[in-house]
């Protein structure tokens, strides 16, 4: 049994990978919200209604450059955590020290599609992300709510998140069991938790 010193070493580049990618993509999240905050005057309180009419052209372009900066974060970020999944494969296991554990790697190896079949469906996922995202955006400018159709697809993209993330080599019939289940429960609890964001915000947008 690996140390924890080896799984360390071994899984580094991907730890490295992955916290960055959930700060970077929940720094884009807050910010979103953060940019709409600034430009609705209806949540701001102002002691001279003047002031406030003097500074709204300036208020809402800062709060473009907070929106740009916020997509850019959370693009960035599920970037980073599609990379970390990628990578999983390349180090998911300690070098065998024996022959036969060489050879037997070498075997398992050899057995393995060509192609990163589990970076391939976390790419994809990464779209549909994306697109979910954007869709919930333009639907809770508009209503203050994510919709629908935003949030199932967004849904479906951390889904497929998960499987790709429970996968132990370049094949997707490699899902185990007992990674599925964090991954599935991880992914469920970051949907959960940006379907009630909406909701917790009220009655101000903080």
């Amino acid at each position: 049994m690996a140390t924890q010193d080896t799984v360390d070493s071994v899984h580094r580049d991907v730890y490295t990978l992955v916290s960055a990618g959930s700060i970077a993509a929940l720094l884009g999240f807050s910010s979103y919200f953060m940019s709409f905050e600034y430009s609705d005057f209806d949540r701001v309180n102002f002691a001279d209604q003047g002031h406030a009419e003097t500074t709204f052209q300036r208020r809402k372009k800062l709060s473009l450059v907070v929106l740009i900066i916020s997509a850019f974060f959370y693009v960035c970020g599920i970037v980073l955590l599609t990379v970390g999944i990628s990578l999983y494969r390349n180090e998911r296991t300690e070098i065998a020290n024996s022959i036969t554990g060489i050879i037997t790697q070498a075997q398992q190896q050899a057995q393995q599609p060509n192609v990163n079949e589990p970076a391939i469906l976390a790419s994809v996922s990464a779209a549909i992300i994306i697109l979910g995202m954007i869709q919930s955006a333009r639907h809770f400018r508009k209503t203050e709510s994510f919709g629908w159709l935003g949030s199932l697809i967004y849904a479906v993209g951390w889904l497929m998140f998960a499987f790709a993330g429970a996968s132990n080599d370049n094949s997707l019939s490699s899902i185990r069991g007992d990674r599925l289940a964090f991954t599935l429960i991880g992914s469920s609890l970051v949907v959960a938790g940006t379907w009630i964001f909406p909701w917790a915000l009220h009655p101000n947008f903080l």
